[in-house]
């Protein structure tokens, strides 16, 4: 599984189409679980974004398939972010080999 990192803000159109924003995240989890991928953590935040979501799904083709129906969707607008574990950065940066 490939992790992300999306943020995000709910529309004001979003929002007037459901209740609550609790509708909104289940409609992100619902997108994300139909190409075989979930929501690992959620965090409602303050300041520049109303959410961060940790998700993860096969691979990027499976990401982006699910952020296109989100944003077809309109009820808010994302940005995600492919992220890496450190432990797979620490590997790759201590197998360098020096000229």
């Amino acid at each position: 599984m490939v992790t992300f990192i999306i943020v995000g803000n709910f529309t004001p159109a979003g929002l007037g189409r459901v209740k609550n924003v609790t509708e909104c995240i289940l409609e992100m989890k619902t997108q994300l679980n139909g190409v075989g991928g979930e929501i690992t953590n959620l965090y409602y935040t303050l300041g520049h974004y109303d959410f961060v979501a940790f998700a993860e799904t096969p691979d990027e083709k499976a990401m982006l398939k699910a952020m296109m129906e989100i944003a077809h969707l309109g009820f808010a607008k994302t940005e995600t972010l492919l992220a890496i574990p450190a432990k797979d950065v620490a590997e790759m940066t201590t197998t360098r080999t020096h000229p």
